[in-house]
């Protein structure tokens, strides 16, 4: 599946999209927002990029956050990684199709307050599967519980259901 998820913060983002690559044995997950670290570039192959002339020849040239982001969704568009992970403010460039939208905490908006910033993304399925994470007995499910719903969407409260467990971040 492709996945998109939103956090409320941008240091919760990249602690997402660590913790997901720890899971498996290539990364599956990049984060897609404007705090980041710039790190050592590479193409999208996932080959080291180096200066070819100049002073600099031959040292590994570096990603900032334009260029992190471009190859993120790159490598998403093209099947190279199904997550990405972003804020509470999605940048409205994102231009990707996805299965399933994870909110990290019912503290970030609500999905009809992202439709503006997310029209570019195409919903594969035709409708939007979007899970929303809290802990049980918090304020999150407080205010989770009490947020308002469109006439056409519909809940599946996992706590009622025994085949789930109970979702915690």
């Amino acid at each position: 599946k492709k996945i998109l998820i939103i956090n409320k913060r941008a240091d919760f983002a990249n602690a997402v999209t660590d913790y997901l690559n720890t899971l498996s044995e290539t990364d599956i997950c990049m984060n897609y927002h404007d705090k980041v670290d710039s790190v050592p570039a590479i193409d999208s192959n996932g080959n080291p990029v180096f200066y070819k002339s100049g002073a600099r020849k031959g040292e590994r040239k570096t990603m900032g956050v334009k260029s992190q982001k471009t190859l993120a969704e790159t490598l998403f568009n093209a099947g190279k990684i199904n997550v990405l992970s972003t804020n509470n403010a999605p940048d409205k460039d994102l231009d990707i199709d996805v299965d399933i939208i994870i909110i990290t905490s019912p503290m970030c908006e609500d999905i009809t307050s992202y439709m503006y910033r997310l029209s570019n993304i195409n919903f594969r399925l035709g409708k939007i599967m979007l899970y929303s994470l809290y802990c049980r007995t918090t304020p999150e499910q407080r205010l989770l519980e009490n947020k308002t719903l469109a006439t056409n969407h519909s809940v599946k409260n996992s706590s009622d259901d025994e085949n789930y467990s109970d979702f915690i971040v």
